[in-house]
């Protein structure tokens, strides 16, 4: 999956799903780095791969969060 692909998929879904997924890919990488120290892992290119997913949707969060704000400054 390309980057604008998640980006478009990422703005359809609401606040709380995209709180949920924060909360799940914070929960991965924490995961990914127990393994590490385990050593079951190799890959530690995953924690970066995630750490950059979990940016993207606090971005994209915090625009939806910052639009509905504004909206509801207007209808007030």
């Amino acid at each position: 999956m390309g980057y604008n692909m998640m980006s478009q998929e990422l703005r359809k879904k609401t606040i709380a799903e995209l709180k949920e997924m924060i909360s799940g890919k914070k929960g991965e990488i924490l995961e990914l780095s127990k393994a590490i120290l385990k050593g079951s892992e190799k890959n530690v290119k995953k924690i970066n791969f995630l750490r950059k997913e979990v940016a993207r949707i606090s971005t994209i969060l915090n625009e939806k969060v910052l639009i509905s704000t504004i909206e509801e400054a207007k209808n007030e």
